[in-house]
C-alpha cells in the first residue's frame, strides 16, 4: 500500500463507531491459502499497549499472538520492506508469528489487527509513505504484514491477500493516498483501482456493485460531498441482498486453478461462484480470471455444478 508514493495511510483499527467513521472494522484482512502453506502475520502494534493480531481459519480455529511478545512485531520502515524474516532468504525481515494451514483449514483466513487503544481516535502526524514511522499508541497501525509461503517453505506466494473494507487515515486534509488495489468482482472480473493522489484525510475504501443508493436501493450515479443524505449499504451487512462487497487485492491477484478452490465450509471458504469458468467473453479494460487446470473436469466438480447449470439450460431451450 505504500509503495506508490504518497501519504502513510495508518490503518484505523476500532469497533466504536463515529460521524466519521459509520462502517469501523478491526483492521480486518483476509487471506486464500491451501493445506501445508504458511501463513506470515506482523503488525508495528504488537505488544504495543493492547495490540495484537487475531487469526480465525475457515473451521472456526481462532489463534491470537497474545503473550507472543515482540514475536509478529515490525520494528522499523526497513524492516516493513524487507517482510518476515526468513532464514538464508530474508535476513533484514522482521519476526513474524508463523501458522501452517492444516489439512482441514484451506480457504480464506480473517485476520485483525488489533491497535494499542481503540478508545483513542487522536490523528496520527502525517508524514510520507516511504518514511520512518513511529507506532501510535492509539487506534492507528502504522504497519502491518499478512503473507503466505509455499508448503516447502522456499517461497512467497503473492496475490493471496484482500480486503473488503480498509479504513484509514492519512493525519492531515492536504495528503495523497496513492495506493493501487486490485479488485476482483464476485463473478471474476478484475479491475484495477489507482487512488492517484485522493485526498481523504480519515477514510473507508471498500467496492460495491452500486456505490452511493438512491432511496429505493438503486445505483444513484452520483457522488456526494458528506454524509448527509448519503445512502450505501453498510459494508459489514449483508443484507439487502442486491448489494455485492467486492475483494480488493493489495498485489496483482495470483493465478489460480478455480476447480480446486475448496467448497464452501462458511462463509470464507471460497473466491468466485464455479460457473464463472465457462464464461470466455474478456472485455479490452477488464481481465476475466479463467481455468489454469489442465486436463477433464473433476467429475465430482460438473455434479456439483449441476445443480446451478440446469435453470440456465431450462432458460436457454425455452
Amino acid at each position: 500500500m505504500n509503495a506508490n508514493g504518497g501519504s502513510r495511510a495508518f490503518m484505523f483499527s476500532t469497533a466504536n463507531v463515529s460521524g466519521t467513521n459509520p462502517y469501523p472494522t478491526l483492521g480486518t484482512v483476509k487471506v486464500f491459502v491451501r493445506p501445508g502453506e504458511t501463513i506470515n502475520v506482523g503488525s508495528s502494534a504488537q505488544n504495543v499497549g493492547n495490540g495484537y493480531i487475531v487469526l480465525r481459519a475457515p473451521n472456526g480455529t481462532t489463534y491470537t499472538t497474545q503473550g507472543l511478545g515482540n514475536v509478529g512485531k515490525i520494528l522499523n520502515r526497513s524492516q516493513e520492506v524487507a517482510g518476515p524474516f526468513i532464514l538464508l532468504l530474508n535476513l533484514g525481515g522482521y519476526t513474524p508469528a508463523t501458522y501452517t494451514v492444516g489439512a482441514n483449514q484451506g480457504g480464506i483466513w480473517e485476520i485483525d489487527f488489533l491497535p494499542p487503544n481503540q478508545a483513542s481516535t487522536t490523528q496520527p502526524t502525517a508524514i510520507s509513505a516511504s518514511a520512518a514511522w513511529t507506532q501510535p499508541s492509539t487506534s492507528y497501525i502504522a504497519a502491518w504484514d499478512v503473507s503466505v509461503r509455499n508448503t516447502a517453505g522456499t517461497a512467497r506466494v503473492n496475490g493471496r491477500t484482500f480486503m473488503n473494507v480498509f479504513t484509514g487515515s492519512l493525519g492531515n486534509f492536504n495528503q495523497p493516498f496513492n495506493a493501487v488495489f486490485n479488485i476482483l468482482t464476485r463473478d471474476g472480473y478484475r479491475y484495477t483501482v489507482n487512488n492517484n493522489g485522493q485526498t481523504g484525510y480519515g477514510f473507508s475504501f471498500f467496492v460495491n456493485n452500486k456505490g452511493v443508493q438512491t432511496a429505493a436501493g438503486a445505483p444513484s450515479y452520483k457522488s456526494f460531498n458528506d454524509l448527509s443524505g448519503f445512502n450505501m449499504q453498510d459494508p459489514a451487512t449483508k443484507t439487502p441482498k442486491p448489494t455485492i462487497l467486492q475483494k480488493s487485492f493489495l498485489t496483482r491477484l495470483m493465478k489460480l486453478c478455480l476447480l480446486q478452490l475448496p467448497r464452501v465450509q462458511a462463509v470464507r471458504g471460497s473466491l468466485l461462484r464455479l460457473p464463472v469458468l465457462w464464461r470466455q467473453t474478456i472485455p479490452s479494460t477488464v481481465r476475466k480470471v479463467r481455468p489454469m487446470c489442465p486436463g477433464p473436469i473433476p467429475p465430482a466438480v460438473i455434479s456439483d455444478l449441476l445443480p446451478m447449470w440446469l435453470p440456465i439450460l431450462r432458460l436457454i431451450l425455452t
